[in-house]
């Protein structure tokens, strides 16, 4: 079939139009568009998870063809790196399956045989292209007198003056002192999280439309590596023992490799709710408390922690008594 007159193509080129669309709301003033710049990448995961990997490859071409013809070559390659590629890898990565059961060469295993690939590697790995991001910003930074803290800094000092104009410079400063030493980790745990919402809205609408390529992963059945809390203990013991770069490095590190154990203490969370509520109602309750205030997100990552070493999913996830019959 022609790729010019390919239905699928069509789909995946208008969705990386409203991609691009999306990430350049931010350059037209408008209030609140933010929030759709956010959703840029929700497109591209749309096309790949019902269309294929091929899909949100073009649909990525798209977006950062319109980027860059509107808001310039900066824009379309932080878009290419932080939306386009990683919004491919986790396209790339939940579409894998193999079969359960040995088959002879040149057999198709049907779909109820297929193993898809878990969603704990899948953060793993978006885990793992936060670092790189992380240490490749910097080591560009490095070059700078500062560093990375002191670019930061020098950006916070202008924005915290602007929106903080009416308080004293000791507060402004105090705001500066405690948003500076975490900043990028901060920035890439909302853009992991992001990227998972958007993952699971695009997975939502494909359930409900039934054009969805693989099953919904259960967020229940996490499994994190155990190597992942030994890499957060040596970031740990540099960011204590370590001074200057080698701190704020580790420092961040820590925060960026304890992500994935949030999505574990939500994988604790639902299966606390199964177990004691027989609606939905709850959850939602509980996603929109975490919503609003926040700070439970520390909360969560830690019974994260905790679940890892004591298996807390594992208990509520067992068959009560008198079920397995």
């Amino acid at each position: 079939m022609s790729i010019s007159l390919s239905r699928n193509n069509l789909f995946a080129l208008g969705g990386g139009a409203l991609s691009g669309a999306c990430y350049l709301s931010v350059l037209s003033g408008i209030p609140d568009a933010l929030i759709l710049a956010y959703l840029a990448q929700f497109p591209l995961i749309l096309a790949g998870l019902g269309m294929g990997v091929s899909a949100s490859v073009l649909a990525a071409f798209a977006a950062v063809f319109l980027i860059a013809l509107i808001g310039g070559l900066f824009s379309a390659m932080s878009f290419t790196i932080f939306g386009a590629a990683p919004s491919i890898l986790l396209t790339k990565l939940a579409l894998l399956a193999r079969s359960r059961s040995l088959k002879e060469a040149g057999d198709e295993a049907p779909e109820d045989d297929l193993e898809w690939y878990p969603p704990d590697a899948m953060i793993v790995w978006l885990t793992g292209f936060g670092v790189l991001a992380f240490m490749a910003t910097l080591f560009v930074a490095s070059s700078q007198s500062g560093g990375l803290e002191g670019e930061i800094r020098e950006e916070l000092v202008l924005t915290v003056s602007q929106f903080l104009a009416s308080y004293d410079e000791s507060l402004q400063q105090a705001v500066i002192d405690t948003v500076a030493p975490f900043f990028p980790s901060a920035l890439f745990v909302f853009w992991l999280v992001m990227m998972v919402v958007n993952a699971a809205l695009a997975q939502g609408m494909l359930v409900r439309w039934n054009r969805n390529l693989r099953p919904t992963p259960d967020i229940t059945q996490l499994k994190l590596p155990n190597i992942l809390p030994m890499a957060i203990a040596v970031a740990g013991v540099v960011a204590l023992l370590a001074e200057g770069t080698f701190t704020y490095a580790a420092r961040n590190l820590v925060v960026i490799l304890s992500v994935p154990y949030f999505f574990s203490g939500l994988g604790v969370i639902h299966a606390l709710m199964r177990r004691v509520a027989d609606s939905i109602l709850p959850l939602v309750l509980f996603y929109v408390f975490l919503l609003f205030l926040g700070w439970p997100i520390f909360m969560i990552t830690g019974l994260g922690f905790i679940d890892h070493w004591m298996g807390l999913r594992e208990t509520l996830n067992a068959p009560e008594i008198g079920e397995e019959d």
